[in-house]
């Protein structure tokens, strides 16, 4: 049995940490969805906000952040015991958080700060999967 990476467990660690991350944005989110329609509602008959905001695109981002955090677990749950889907898993996962971040910033038409660290971490697994530790996963 070979010795596990340090990198490796480094990545696992970071995916929990990221999963608890998109399991807190999902409780926000849902937890939100009904004062952002009361919100939106008020100012529209205030007659200051003229187009309608798509709180039904916040239930699409909810659920795929919760999917996301599950196979987080997963794969990090794999990485550390260098299992051979885990790699295939990590970077579907990677591939997917990239996706829901580039979604979620058109679809709010706007950048923010944290935007920025969504996508710097799948970024940095993609890379790290498929350069350094593709060859670790023996199991």
């Amino acid at each position: 049995m070979s010795k596990r990476p340090a990198g490796l467990s480094t990545l696992a660690i970071f995916n929990f940490v990221f999963a608890g991350l998109f399991a807190l944005l999902f409780s926000n989110t849902w937890q939100n969805i009904d004062r952002i329609r009361q919100l939106v509602a008020i100012e529209q008959w205030r007659g200051k906000m003229d187009n309608v905001y798509n709180v039904d695109g916040q239930h699409f981002l909810a659920i795929a952040m919760i999917v996301i955090a599950l196979l987080m677990v997963i794969a990090a749950i794999g990485y550390l015991q260098q299992r051979k889907w885990a790699w295939f898993l990590g970077i579907f996962v990677a591939l997917a958080h990239i996706a829901v971040t580039i979604i979620a910033i058109v679809w709010q038409g706007r950048f923010h700060v944290p935007d920025l660290l969504f996508l710097m971490f799948p970024f940095m697994c993609l890379i790290m999967l498929t350069k350094n530790f593709k060859r670790d996963f023996i199991r």
